[in-house]
């Protein structure tokens, strides 16, 4: 999907926004408001990724989960 294409300008963008402001903003208590927008944001980015090539959303996966494991490592490590 690219970013001046149909699908993303008149389906996906217009479904993302109306998830993100109405949803995350209106159906959340306060206190939970940014971790669902947080979530929202991220299942689109991966749609977005999954859209184009199915390979490249498994090593985008692939590398977000290895990059928060070292991170808890390495905050494991400085305690």
């Amino acid at each position: 999907m690219l970013f001046p294409s149909n699908i993303f300008l008149f389906c996906f963008f217009p479904v993302m926004l109306v998830l993100n402001f109405v949803v995350c903003g209106m159906f959340l208590p306060e206190k939970y408001r940014i971790k669902g927008k947080n979530i929202v944001l991220f299942a689109g980015s991966i749609v977005f990724y999954a859209y184009g090539e199915h390979w490249t959303t498994m090593l985008l996966l692939f590398s977000i989960f290895f990059n928060w494991w070292m991170g808890m490592l390495i905050a494991d490590a400085g305690d």
